[in-house]
This record gives structure tokens, C-alpha cells and sequence, in this order.
């Protein structure tokens, strides 16, 4: 057999079925590729979904504590007023209670300081007209023999207007 040159025979149907088949391919191709890209955006975009949902719960939370943070407020308000309240109550008791304290310690300088004068200088009573011994002595709150005594009066002497009695020590 001899070989001619045999050229081969264009099939104008074969090269318009490999044109398709090699579209068609083409087309799948692509279309894997859009897939591909659909599935990692959506994880993607489930990923982002995720965490907003995260984010969310967080904000809830958070929302939830401040709630409860202001309520504590609120009751650490109140009980601070109720203090202060109790704090002026105590003051006021305290006042009222020191008083008789106060009271004491007032009577007991003014005894000090009588008795510091009774007993530095001897105090005196000019006698007036119609004056008596038991008048002058019952004003000042002595007896008559101790008026007398301090006087060195004799229990029959008369008193005389103008004249000074001493009637304290």
C-alpha cells in the first residue's frame, strides 16, 4: 500500500461538535467557578452572621447589667439619704443627751466660783429702816444666831439703818 498524501477531510459537523463540547466545558467551568465562590462567600457571610449574633448577645448582656447596676445605684441613693437622715437623728439625741452633762458642769463652776467668793471676800448688807435681824438673815438664808455669830452681836443688840452686816463668810 502506498501512502499518498492523504489529507484529512474536513468534517465541517466534527470541528462544530468539538466547538460545542469545548463551550459546553467552558460553561461548566465557569459555572464550578461561580459555585465555588457562592459556597465561600455564603460561610462566609454565615461566619459575619455569626458574629453579629455574638455581638448582640454581648450588647443584651451588657444591657441587662447596666439595668441591674442602676437599680443598686438606686438603692445605694436611698440608703444614703436614710443614713444621713439617721446621721441627724443621732446628732440631735447626742445634743439632748450631753445637756444635763452640760447642765452639771454649769452648776458645779457657778458652785465653785460662789464658794471661791464666799470664801475670798466676806460679803455685806447695809442695814436699811425697819430691817430686822430675822429679815436680812431669812433673805439671805442664815439663821439669826449665825448672823449674830458673824456679826459678834449680843443676842439683846439693836441694829441701826446705814449700818453693814456681813451675812457670808
Amino acid at each position: 500500500m502506498q501512502f499518498e498524501n492523504i489529507e484529512p477531510k474536513s468534517n465541517p459537523n466534527l470541528s462544530r461538535k468539538f466547538q460545542t463540547v469545548f463551550v459546553l466545558i467552558g460553561i461548566a467551568f465557569v459555572v464550578l467557578i461561580a459555585l465555588a465562590v457562592m459556597v465561600f462567600l455564603n460561610s462566609r457571610i454565615d461566619a459575619v452572621e455569626n458574629q453579629v449574633r455574638l455581638l448582640e448577645a454581648r450588647l443584651k448582656q451588657a444591657e441587662n447589667r447596666l439595668i441591674r447596676l442602676d437599680k443598686i445605684d438606686e438603692k445605694l441613693a436611698d440608703i444614703d439619704e436614710k443614713l444621713r437622715f439617721l446621721f441627724s437623728q443621732y446628732k440631735q439625741v447626742e445634743m439632748l443627751r450631753q445637756r444635763p452633762e452640760r447642765l452639771e458642769e454649769s452648776i458645779s463652776r457657778s458652785k465653785e466660783e460662789t464658794s471661791d467668793r464666799e470664801t475670798k471676800s466676806p460679803r455685806y448688807h447695809q442695814v436699811k429702816a425697819g430691817e430686822t435681824l430675822y429679815g436680812i438673815s431669812s433673805r439671805y438664808g442664815l439663821k439669826v444666831d449665825e448672823l449674830r455669830r458673824l456679826n459678834k452681836l449680843a443676842p439683846g443688840a439693836v441694829i441701826h439703818p446705814g449700818q453693814e452686816l456681813a451675812v457670808g463668810p
